[in-house]
């Protein structure tokens, strides 16, 4: 949407101003829809596990991969047999 309507044409490493009302801020073509996002539409991304908030969605999912939120171990015992589940708090 950001480049067929609003024009974001070049190269990657082409340098654009924002045009969001007040911001004016430089930075290269590949960052400009994460810092609308961010910065102007407020998206995150939370952890459910420990809490701790992301602005990037791809810094989340590598912070997932090692999220280091304590698990709650359950155990239930079923027809002779104990299940145990981890899952964290």
């Amino acid at each position: 949407h950001l480049c067929s309507v609003h024009g974001c044409r070049g190269a990657d490493d082409t340098t654009l101003t924002c045009w969001w009302d007040g911001c004016a801020q430089h930075m290269e073509k590949c960052a400009i829809v994460k810092h609308i996002q961010a910065i102007h539409l407020g998206v995150t991304y939370p952890c459910r596990r420990c809490g701790i908030t992301f602005a990037g969605k791809r810094s989340f999912e590598l912070h997932l991969l090692g999220c280091p939120a304590p698990k709650k171990r359950i155990e239930v015992e079923l027809f002779e047999r104990t299940l145990v589940f981890e899952r964290s708090l």
